[in-house]
This record gives C-alpha cells, structure tokens and sequence, in this order.
C-alpha cells in the first residue's frame, strides 16, 4: 500500500504581533486624544474611557486566553486562532463605539480603525482563496459598521472649525500615517520571514518524500516503492506474468573490512548504475537496504526471457570497479521467480521465494542465479523441522560428545612413538531412534538461533571430560569445533572465558577451538581480534577442513592459527589423483614453512597413513586408527591401542619422500589424465612421440637417479619395464588419429596403475626389519624378524588385516 505525502495546508506559524502593536498603538492614541480635548472637541471622559478600555481589554483578553489550555493549543488554521480573530473584533468594537459616541472626531477613528484591520489581517493566516473562512467574520464587521455609522448619523466628521481643532487634526493623521508605514515595514518584514519558513517547509517536505521512495544512498527506489510497485503490478492486468528477483553482493564484507566503509558505499553506488543500465522502461530496480537489491520485470513473460534478463545482470559484474585506485572484482547471487497471476500470492510471498532462490545461488557456489521451485520452500520446512529436532534434544539433554583418537608420529624417535596427544569431540544426538551422527543435523549447526547455545554446551562438556582424564593420569588434549557464527558473535570470548572460569583446574592450553573456515566468513578484523583474544587467554584455534575454504591463505596471513586440518578430500585419494597427492604434499609444506602443526583427516588405510608421513604429516586422524567413541570406550581403547594397531609400529620408520619423487608422479598422472580425455596439445605430443621420452620426463629422470638405492629390488625392474610400456603406449595415443587413439586409453590406464602401485611399494616400506625388531618384539614376542621382500603386497595392510 502506498502512502501519499501532500504538503500542509497550513502555512507556518508568524509571530504574534497584534497584542504589542495594539498597545503601542493605543498608547500613541492617548496624546492624540488629549489633544482633541484641549482643543474642545472631545469631552476627556470619552478619551480617558477610550484609552482605559484600549490599554486594559486587550491584555485582559490575553490572560483569558491563556486560560483555555485546549483553545492555546489548536492548530493554525480559520477558527484555530481565536485569540486573534478575539481581539481584532475587540478593538473593531472600540473603535466603532467611539465613532457611535464621538462622531464629531469619527473621521479620525476610522483611519485608526482601517489601520486596526490592516494588522489583524496582517496577523491572522486565513487562506485567501476559502471564502468560508472569510464571510463571517466580513459580515460580522459590516453589522458592527452599519450599527455605528447608523448611530453617528450626519455628525460624523473631522474637527476642523478652530485653528487648535486643525492643528490637533494634522498632527493626528501624520502620527497615524507614519504609525501605518512603521507597521507596513515591520509586516512587510515578517512576511518575508513567514516566505522563507515556508520555502524550509516545502524543502523538507520534498526531502521527506525522497526518503519515503527513495534510497537515500543510490537514489535508487526503496522497499517500500518496491512493496508498492508490487501491489500495482499484482493488480494490473496488462500481462499475465511478473518476474521478481533478488540479489546480493558476493563477499561484500571483504570490502568494507579491507577498504573500509566509503568503499563499500561507492560500490553499492556503482553497482546500482550499472544494473539500471542493463533493465528496460517499466522495470524497476530498487536497494532493499546493505548490499541486497531487487529488480521488478513486469514485461519478462517466459522462462527463456528470464534467464536472458538474469544473465545480463550478472554480466553487469564482469567488468572490476576502480575504487581508490584498485581494480575491485565483485559478483551477485541471484534468486528469481516467475509469478503467475492467476495465482493468490501476495507480494510479501514473492519476495520470500526470490529470497529462497537466492539463497540457492549462494549455496551452490555465488556469481550465478537460481530459479525459484517448491521444492526449496519444502527445504526450508525441512530445515526448520531439523532445528527444532536440535533444539529440542539439546534441552532435554540428549546430546553427546563422542571422542576421535589423533595419532601423533614423530619419524626417528623411538621412544614414546607414535602416541596419542589429542583428541577431537564430535557432536552426537542420541533419542528414542538410536544414536545420530552430526551429519544428519550439521545443516543447522550454524544457524544464529542454535550456534551460541551450543557452542556453549560443547564447552562445557569438552572441559569437564579433559579434567576428568588429567585427574586419571591421561595427558590428552581436546579439540571442539565451534561454529563461525558462534566464534564472531560479541559474546564468544565472555562465553569462553565463563567457561573457563566454572572449570578453575583446568589449564587453558588442554583446549583447542577448531573453525571451519568455508566461505569468507573468518575474514576481516573481527576473527582477527577474537582469535587474537583466544590466544592471550592460553587457548590454541586450529583451522579446520584446511584448503577447501574460498580464503584458506588469506585465513594464514590473517589469522593466527597453531595448526591447520587437511581435508578428507584431499587426503583420500593419495594414490589416485595427482592433483590431490599435489595439494596435500603442498598444504603439508605451506603449514611446515609458517610453523604451523598439520592434522591429515580422513585416514582409513596403514597405507594412506604412510603415505602421508612420507608427505611429512605429523598428526593422523581417521577410521584407520579409530572411530569416534564415548569418552567410557576411548578409556579403554587408550590401554590397548598398540595391540590393536600394530602397523602404528612401523610409522616412526617411514622415510620421507623428496619434492622430485611428487613432482615425477604428479607430472605421470597428469600426462595419463591428458590423454584420457584427449587434450594432449602440439607439444606434448611432440614430446611422447620421442623415443627416449620415457627417459627425459620426470619420473624416468627420477627413476635414473635412483637406481643405485633399488636396482636391486625386483619391484624397481618391474616399475621402469611398465613406465617404459606406458610410455610406448603414450606415444601411439600421439602418433594416431583422435578416432583410433580411444582403443590404446585403457591399456595406458592399467599401465599406469601398475606404474603407481610399484612407485609406492618402494617409498612406502619400513627401512629395515631388523630396526624394527625391539618394537616388534615388544608388541608382539612372537613376531619374525625377516625382512620382507618389497615385491610383495603392501605390509602395513597386511597388518592391519591381522590386527583388525
């Protein structure tokens, strides 16, 4: 619904001037008057009374006003301004009874009275174009006149008969004319005051219009011209459909946070002319308040028109802004929905489904737009159900922390290794259905109406158990995630140091805060300050999922962490993917580099956990040393852990592999993925084609160097025979036809498994049995002490086979 501002009817409020004038006026009278008695033509009580009643009856009326509180405070309009309108015809009724009683001098009273009109008109703001406001009082003055006038008869004049009667005449009409000019200026000059006042008026009444409708940063329409556009364009029949939209700024807050405001605000500007430049006669663009926008397209009739318009606008973002002299690179998410309507939804409804496709956008990765369906108002059904399912359990205390064992290795020492420092608390949710695991619910872990409350309850849990297990002898730290909503709330370091402070026992470096640093939500000064904060206090943050984040360097530089946590993603596939062997082996050197501790998440495998003491990680975590557990059942697993892990024994033997060993693997999966998908360029090609290839790319070269140490070893034959037959078959993929290289593809792959299987079984054995003997024999009395041939399978998986 809209809302019409007219301007005020009413003209600002003059200052009263009638009461001081009138006295000064009837003070001016009094001389006058004595004048015409001293020439003889007034007798001195009708002047004395004349003056008496002028002097006396106005303030007398002023202070009756005064009285009528309700009268005071009316507003100005026609009979609003009784004080006025009152004393005007108190004064008109002097002067015409004076005209009725003395007419011999009733010419002299008229020109005062024509001049008692003049300033009553002058102070009363009656609009001159409403005759209802005038005729009353016009015809109440005309009865008073007639009245007078009838009772003065022929007898009114001007005393003139006598010399003293002409020269008091005279005088009176040139006091009266030059009392007329003074007040002629004075008027003249509080109308030009009043002018102005009302110039202000229609200048803020302009200004307040423009705040209603308009947003007051980029001009652009406001939420409510757009709430109104809607209720127009829902009512209008002119089209059957009507697309709204809205949009974002992706990672706005970087902005302001690096910038500064006035930035941001240029952007914003920015971003509105640009958009406006791109919508057609009839849209409209409007700024819902911060970085959101949204965009009305009443002539967009069909899906095809609506991706067309919605890729227009995201194009708009292509170009980078100049702000300050920096080229700034910024995207929108977009949420859309085409409405029909024939459909009963109202525009409150539209703007919530837009603001759901939106959200959509965001989720699945920013800089794009979405389309609004039902099914993502089901999945905010289904994600209200799934918050209260929390909410709920967390009252009734149905949540559980279980505890995930990280192994610490520490290669060349054999004391005390590997061992078992820290652990991380997982959250659980166990109910009359059975125990639930974090995956089921972590969608609204998050949400600002859960992330405080558990936080706090997480805390709380975590360092009673930790003091617990010191109590027992068990130097064990632990290690909670919090959540960024959490972690960037004002009220975080007051939760933590609360928590602290209801546990006095406990040391403030047991505890370790892991964040997940998705999204862009940890960058800027605030999670520097609280970070900052955490450390002072003795408590250690750790970055969680490290690598899978849209800033996990800029979090490094900005942020100071103790320890990063690789990625499951990333440490899964080891064996399989180069790009995923790459990225580990550099995330393990960035964290090395900058003194930071690494924990490798998602270790399922002894040979995945080899692998990645080879890559030089420290800290395993995952299914392969154990599965998170009640704080009961990791008591009793900690007493026995080695026997249950026997190929733990053999990780403080593994020898580290060298940036040429990665970098000769890396370059063979790359060159395997090329030609799988045929996009091997001109000199590639050349190069398979030679017929020494085999010899001159990195892993010949590598293979070269390492003959002397495992020329030897059967395995190390085999590996150069298949990476010279993969190398064979590199070269037919290049030298045939696109059509014909299909049928060498699968060959190349099997080569190239087999290349990699006996690649690792040479990095990835222990350095002797017989170093390993006191350990063996400690863990095992039994065990052989021959040493194994590296040709066969994989001893680590052996041993977990047999120990599992």
């Amino acid at each position: 619904m809209s809302i019409v501002f007219s301007e005020p009817a009413d003209p600002p409020r003059q200052r009263d001037l009638l009461l001081p004038m009138t006295l000064i006026g009837y003070g001016l009278t009094v001389p006058l008057m004595l004048g015409f008695v001293w020439a003889g033509a007034l007798p001195l009580t009708i002047a004395l009374t004349y003056a008496f009643t002028g002097l006396c009856a106005n303030p007398a009326l002023s202070w009756i006003w005064s009285l009528c509180k309700d009268t005071a405070r009316a507003p100005t309009s026609a009979y609003s301004q009784p004080r006025l309108i009152g004393r005007m015809m108190l004064n008109v009724a002097i002067q015409l009874a004076c005209i009725a009683v003395a007419p011999q001098i009733g010419g002299i009273v008229l020109l005062i009275l024509i001049i008692f009109l003049g300033l009553g008109a002058g102070s009363l703001h009656l609009p001159a174009r409403s005759l209802r406001h005038w005729i009353p009082l016009v015809g109440v003055l005309a009865a008073l006149a007639i009245a007078a006038f009838t009772l003065a008869g022929a007898k009114l004049g001007i005393p003139v008969a006598t010399s003293r009667q002409r020269w008091v005449s005279t005088a009176t009409f040139g006091a009266l004319l030059v009392y007329s000019a003074l007040l002629g200026r004075i008027f003249t000059r509080e109308h030009r005051r009043a002018a102005r006042s009302r110039q202000a008026q229609k200048t803020e009444f302009l200004l307040l219009r423009k705040m209603a409708w308009l947003d007051d940063l980029t001009g652009l329409a406001n939420r409510r011209a757009l709430l109104d556009t809607l209720h127009t364009r829902l009512r209008s029949t002119k089209n059957s459909k009507l697309v709204v939209g809205l949009m974002d700024l992706d990672n706005f807050k970087d902005v302001n946070d690096r910038l500064g405001h006035a930035a941001g605000d240029a952007l914003l500007i920015e971003v509105g002319k640009r958009l406006s430049a791109v919508l057609h006669r009839g849209d409209l663009l409007a700024r819902l308040g911060g970085d959101e926008y949204a965009v009305v397209l009443p002539h967009c009739q069909n899906e095809h028109q609506l991706r067309h318009h919605a890729a227009l606008l995201l194009k708009t973002m292509e170009t980078p802004f100049v702000l300050e002299g920096q080229a700034l690179y910024s995207s929108l998410s977009l949420g859309l929905v085409l409405h029909d309507k024939s459909d009963a939804v109202g525009p409150d409804a539209l703007l919530r489904h837009a603001d759901l496709a939106m959200y959509a956008a965001k989720r699945h990765g920013r800089n794009q737009y979405r389309i609004f369906d039902p099914s993502m108002e089901r999945q905010i059904h289904d994600r209200e159900r799934l918050l209260s399912w929390v909410k709920l359990a967390l009252q009734a205390r149905q949540l559980e922390l279980h505890y995930q064992p990280i192994l610490t290795v520490e290669p060349g020492k054999r004391a005390g290794d590997p061992r078992v420092d820290d652990v991380e608390a997982l959250l659980r949710l166990r109910d009359d259905d059975g125990l639930h695991d974090a995956a089921e619910f972590e969608a609204v872990l998050d949400d600002p109406r859960l992330a405080a409350p558990l936080g706090r309850f997480v805390l709380d849990t975590a360092l009673s158990q930790v003091l617990r297990w010191r109590r027992d002898g068990r130097m064990l730290r632990v290690c909670i995630n919090i959540s960024p909503q959490h972690f960037l709330q004002p009220q975080f370091l007051a939760n933590l140091r609360e928590a602290l402070e209801r546990h006095p026992q406990c040391s403030p470096d047991w505890l370790v805060l892991e964040l997940t640093e998705h999204g862009s939500e940890l960058n800027g000064h605030i999670a520097h300050h609280v970070v900052t904060a955490c450390r002072r206090m003795g408590v250690e943050v750790s970055l969680d999922d490290f690598g899978t984040g849209s800033a996990s360097l800029t979090h490094l530089q900005l942020l100071e962490a103790s320890a990063v946590k690789i990625d499951r993603r990333f440490t899964s596939n080891l064996f399989d993917e180069s790009a995923d062997l790459s990225i580990t082996y550099g995330l393990l050197r960035t964290a090395r580099m900058m003194g930071l501790s690494a924990v490798a998440e998602g270790v399922r495998t002894p040979r995945q956990a080899h692998a990645l003491v080879a890559l030089g990680c420290r800290k395993l975590q995952g299914y392969a040393i154990a599965k998170p557990m009640p704080a009961q059942e990791l008591e009793i697993w900690l007493q026995d852990w080695p026997r249950r892990l026997p190929w733990t024994a053999t990780l403080a033997w593994q020898k580290a592999i060298d940036t040429e060993a990665i970098r000769a693997v890396v370059e063979h999966g790359r060159s395997l993925a090329r030609a799988k998908v045929g996009t091997l360029d001109a000199g590639e090609r050349e190069r398979l084609a030679h017929v020494d290839a085999s010899k001159r790319c990195a892993l010949g070269r590598w293979c070269e160097s390492q003959a002397t140490e495992y020329g030897h070893v059967p395995g190390f034959r085999k590996l150069i025979a298949d990476h010279e037959a993969f190398h064979a078959c590199l070269r037919a993929i290049a030298e045939a036809p696109q059509e014909d290289a299909v049928m060498h593809v699968h060959r190349l792959q099997k080569l190239s498994l087999s290349v990699r299987d006996q690649f690792w079984k040479l990095l990835l054995h222990p350095i002797r049995t017989q170093d390993m003997a006191p350990v063996a024999h400690q863990l095992d009395p039994t065990a052989s002490t021959s040493e194994p041939d590296p040709s066969t399978s994989y001893a680590p998986d052996s041993a977990l086979e047999a120990g599992a």
